[in-house]
């Protein structure tokens, strides 16, 4: 608990002058997460949702729900450790775009054979680190994939699909996608009704074209295999009150990765989009973050945006 100074802090234990491969792991239920280690400022990521991604090196890690990245972390020699006279140094970790800042430690503990482990002493009173509060910039056309991976290009794209975020009232205070607020609906969950009523628990694609993109009866999102799909998820400010406030969305995808071609502040421009990805090659994710660039935005206005690409190639990408 934060300023509970009965609270035990944890500690990761290492070894002096070794690589470690650190995950970090987005096991947060809506907190976007801030992470730096003290002393430490190379941190090379190699893999990012599970897969493998070029080095790419960047001195603190930012982490959403149900994100993953794995990195290589550096250990200091013996030698070094005794020029700074000090073998426990703080991880620091801090939310980002929330009401307010919480702010936790654990220990960067050096240990060597046969030596006594040192007592972890108690979180400091000041932060020994100063974390960047701009969140939206952080690895955007950055990551690459270790090998190639088959990204299609924008003359492949064969329909793209516009996703509006909106949050509004109705007694309660809902998210919708296309007008589309999710309740459940059905007593039986999408996947396993499928699996037992084959195609007649599928969505309509004619249906759902005709309806911003999802069947009206199934509730459900829809795409043909073969087409090669140009998702577009545009924020925009609340029309609770009318107030437009913003706010930030991890967006997660089920049954495959899919090509994070980047965001941006404002509507998406597919041309200004293409000038940043020549020459890049986009990574496969599974949860990618939907930014705010701002507080408070227009009501109902487009105020950014995230942009994935996906090939319909097998049965299981159908229902979105």
């Amino acid at each position: 608990k934060q300023n509970d100074s009965s609270c035990k802090l944890p500690v990761v234990d290492v070894l002096p002058g070794k690589i470690y491969r650190f995950r970090i792991i987005g096991a947060t239920a809506l907190s976007h997460v801030s992470m730096a280690f003290e002393s430490h400022e190379n941190l090379t990521i190699i893999a990012a949702d599970a897969r493998y991604t070029q080095p790419h090196n960047v001195s603190h890690i930012q982490v959403g729900s149900g994100q993953r990245f794995d990195i290589l972390f550096k250990t200091k020699t013996i030698d070094e450790l005794k020029g700074l006279n000090r073998t426990q140094f703080w991880i620091q970790f801090e939310t980002r775009d929330r009401p307010s800042l919480y702010r936790g430690y654990a220990s960067l503990r050096y240990t060597s054979s046969g030596a006594k482990r040192a007592i972890t002493p108690p979180a400091p009173s000041t932060p020994p680190l100063s974390l960047p509060n701009t969140t939206y910039s952080w690895l955007e056309y950055s990551l690459q994939p270790l090998i190639p991976n088959n990204f299609p290009t924008a003359a492949e794209v064969t329909r793209r699909i516009t996703m509006t975020v909106q949050q509004f009232q109705n007694g309660s205070i809902y998210w919708s996608q296309n007008g589309l607020n999710w309740t459940d609906h059905i007593a039986t969950p999408m996947l396993i009704d499928i699996y037992k009523r084959g195609d007649a628990a599928m969505p309509n694609h004619t249906r759902a074209l005709q309806n911003n993109n999802w069947d009206p009866i199934t509730k459900f999102w829809s795409a043909e295999i073969g087409q090669v799909l140009e998702m577009i998820i545009q924020n925009t400010g609340s029309l609770v009150k009318n107030a437009g406030g913003l706010d930030i969305h991890p967006f997660h995808a089920h049954g495959g990765h899919f090509w994070d071609i980047g965001s941006g502040d404002g509507m998406y421009d597919a041309v200004a989009n293409e000038e940043k990805l020549k020459g890049y090659q986009p990574v496969l994710r599974d949860t990618t973050m939907l930014y705010r660039y701002a507080d408070v935005g227009e009501a109902g206005k487009d105020a950014s945006w995230r942009g994935w690409r996906v090939r319909v190639n097998q049965r299981y990408h159908i229902p979105i």
